[in-house]
């Protein structure tokens, strides 16, 4: 097992053959975001920075308005500054982060799905989450280069070959009973 685990040779010409046909799974997608955020608690109107709090139909219905002006032309990035309810990427004149598809575990799948079926430029339908709505817009699309998933693409072509040797032991092990008096016959 010990020897099948650790196979005698991957070469880089396989490496880069996998990096290529797996491409995708290296994208990294350079956001922004307008996040409009809501409550539908009757008791809070108006939050500490005297801000009103958006019900979800109003901010479903403010998101919907900004997704309009963009489609229109209208500035992701000024509109991201002026609305968005994320203070970290409205400082950032609405830069939300560059999201990778190899490490997005942690990301909602409805974000996930939208974010990595833009192209460059695009911008993503209302995207609903518990308090709140997003607009993504995908700034740049690059993929990881090479030398940083060398080490990672090693490993699944390693256990690949590792779970093909499993299978092949599994669906060629006969059982043979040599005691007939343990089946009690």
């Amino acid at each position: 097992m010990q020897r099948q685990s650790n196979p005698a040779r991957i070469d880089g010409d396989e490496l880069e053959k996998y990096y290529a046909e797996h491409k995708d799974n290296y994208k990294q997608v350079k956001v922004d975001a307008i996040y409009i955020a809501f409550s539908n608690s009757a008791a809070s109107q108006t939050g500490s920075d005297g801000k009103k709090i958006l019900s979800e139909a109003e901010a479903k219905a403010k998101i919907a308005g900004l997704l309009e002006q963009i489609r229109k032309g209208g500035d992701f990035k000024k509109l991201a500054k002026e609305n968005s309810d994320d203070e970290l990427s409205r400082a950032k004149d609405g830069y939300f982060a560059t999201l990778s598809l190899s490490e997005s575990t942690g990301i909602p799948d409805a974000i996930r799905t939208g974010v990595f079926a833009l192209k460059a430029g695009e911008t993503t339908e209302p995207i609903w989450q518990a308090n709140g709505f997003y607009l993504f817009r995908a700034e740049e699309i690059t993929f990881k280069p090479f030398p940083e998933v060398r080490d990672q693409i090693y490993e699944t072509i390693k256990t690949g070959v590792f779970q093909k040797w499993i299978e092949g032991v599994r669906n060629n092990a006969k059982a043979k009973i040599l005691a007939p008096a343990i089946t009690g016959k």
